[in-house]
């Protein structure tokens, strides 16, 4: 995935905002864990409006805590 590969390359060194087919929590998961800091959410907001938003960030958090990370920051980039 591209994301993991820049995460690589990058070192930390920039933000890395995951991109493209983000329609529930284990989707933004696993951008997140591949290397983005911050996620954005436009076609999902599109087809299924702005209430995706707060079912999305539910299962984010749902699957933080069912994976062990107190935060989302603590997850940025396990994947790697």
């Amino acid at each position: 995935e591209a994301i993991s590969k820049f995460y690589k390359i990058l070192n930390d060194k920039t933000k890395i905002i995951g991109v493209g087919g983000i329609s529930n929590g284990q989707d933004a998961f696993e951008k997140i864990i591949s290397g983005a800091t911050l996620v954005q959410l436009y076609t999902g907001m599109v087809y299924r409006g702005p209430r995706i938003a707060s079912k999305i960030s539910k299962e984010l958090i749902d699957l933080l805590k069912n994976k062990g990370f107190k935060n989302v920051s603590e997850a940025i980039g396990t994947k790697n």
